[in-house]
């Protein structure tokens, strides 16, 4: 009997265990899920986190940064940020997880500013984007080349546009004169300005004397700096037979500062950056130069004295082409923003210049088959402009000349379809804000 119920007490243990195992065999996977996904948020919330303090982090140095300004263009000083990263960046954090981040800011007034951070990989990554907008504006003086939302819109029917000064009016009553005078200072001036700053911070090179000592420069700079852009100064006359190079990326432009430079054949040069020479430069033959960076405030293009090309010269993608003269003896096509050449601009034989904005020049001489268009801008010269044989010139905004406007009858002359500045650089008490700290002006940080 006692075995009996012993047995029978066993069997009930039995049973009892392997219902247990049965109920666990259900119930282990479900377990196990939950734990899974459990770990599973916990990485995708610390992905999260991470991105969402990376984003701010850095939106708050940017603006950090904004409040380091003190004089000069605002805008420019803004797209200078060195912590600015047009493509995104990938670097892995000291506990394993990979990051990819970026700080891209649209010029403009006001201008966009982007910080996207994206924090771990596959299923798991987390993003956050912050955007804010910043009041890039220089002034509040109604300065429509500092505030472009103040150009004027000219009807494309608008054939008429075309503002003459005389040869023979005193230019200190003349209003086309002073004007364009007062705009051809305020470019100057920022130009001006805008090179003493990249000098008075770039690595000079006084031993440079060839393309390799140029490229090695360069190459050296960018190895050594962690700012950007990188400035490279070349303080010596520098005459070269061949230039053929390729300079700077979206993440590290580069700012190319010759003092005189002269090449007699075949230049090739790509440039994300800018390209400044404080003296004269001289093309021979077969220049052939093409900037990048026109989003990110790059692709200038400044002479301070004479630029003289004397045949074949191709220049694409430059933003703001300046010079104190600018010559262009055979076979040119230029495409820029905007053009501006101080003294005098002289063409000669097959010049076509495709400007988006305004086409600003103190004096100009056209000789044969000279194109010139002004897309969304205006055409101004502060004394005359004369035209021999076969001028077409096309302006989005204006036409208006300080002195005497020669040309021929088969000439072709065109305005319309674009905006001007004529309306408010013409009033007299005009006065454009050459830049500066303006005390009733702030970056005015909003978020998006």
């Amino acid at each position: 009997m006692r075995r009996v119920i012993g047995n029978e007490r066993g069997g009930a243990t039995l049973l009892y265990v392997l219902m247990v195992m049965l109920i666990l065999l259900v119930l282990a996977p479900a377990i196990l899920n939950a734990v899974s996904n459990e770990a599973t948020r916990d990485v995708a919330d610390t992905n999260q986190l991470i991105a969402t303090n990376l984003a701010v982090s850095g939106m708050e140095s940017f603006i950090a940064y904004l409040d380091t300004y003190t004089t000069g263009d605002r805008e420019t000083f803004a797209l200078a940020y060195p912590g600015r990263r047009i493509e995104p960046i990938t670097y892995t954090l000291p506990d394993g997880t990979h990051v990819e981040y970026e700080l891209d800011i649209n010029p403009g007034d006001p201008a966009m500013v982007k910080v996207w951070v994206r924090a771990g990989q596959g299923t798991l990554a987390r993003e956050k984007e912050i955007k804010y907008t910043i009041n890039t504006a220089t002034s509040s003086s109604g300065n429509p080349y500092v505030n472009t939302p103040l150009r004027i819109p000219v009807p494309v029917t608008n054939t008429g546009e075309i503002y003459i000064g005389g040869a023979k009016t005193d230019i200190e009553t003349n209003d086309i004169k002073n004007a364009v005078g007062k705009v051809i200072d305020y470019f100057t001036g920022v130009v001006e300005s805008q090179i003493d700053q990249y000098v008075s911070g770039a690595v000079t090179c006084a031993s440079c004397r060839s393309v390799s000592d140029i490229t090695a420069a360069v190459d050296a700079a960018l190895a050594s700096s962690a700012d950007r852009p990188v400035a490279v100064y070349f303080p010596n006359s520098i005459n070269l037979d061949k230039f053929i190079a390729s300079f700077g990326t979206s993440q590290s432009p580069v700012v190319l500062i010759f003092n005189h430079l002269t090449v007699q054949n075949d230049v090739t040069l790509q440039l994300y950056g800018n390209m400044i020479v404080r003296e004269h430069l001289t093309f021979h033959n077969n220049a052939d130069i093409t900037f990048y960076g026109q989003s990110g405030g790059y692709g200038n293009f400044y002479v301070g004295g004479e630029l003289y090309a004397k045949n074949n010269l191709d220049i694409r993608g430059a933003n703001l082409m300046y010079s104190d003269k600018l010559t262009l003896d055979n076979n040119t096509d230029i495409e820029a923003v905007s053009l501006l050449t101080a003294t005098k601009l002289t063409t000669k034989n097959n010049v076509e210049l495709h400007v988006g904005l305004d086409i600003i020049s103190g004096k100009v001489e056209a000789n044969n088959n000279s194109y010139i268009k002004a897309t969304s801008g205006d055409f101004y010269v502060k004394h005359s402009f004369t035209s021999k044989n076969n001028l077409d010139l096309i302006s989005g905004g204006v036409i208006a000349i300080g002195g005497e406007l020669n040309v021929e009858k088969h000439d072709s002359i065109r305005t319309g379809g674009g905006t001007t500045t004529f309306p408010i650089i013409s009033e007299p008490s005009w006065t454009p804000d050459g830049g500066g700290p303006v005390a009733e002006v702030g970056w005015n940080p909003t978020r998006q």
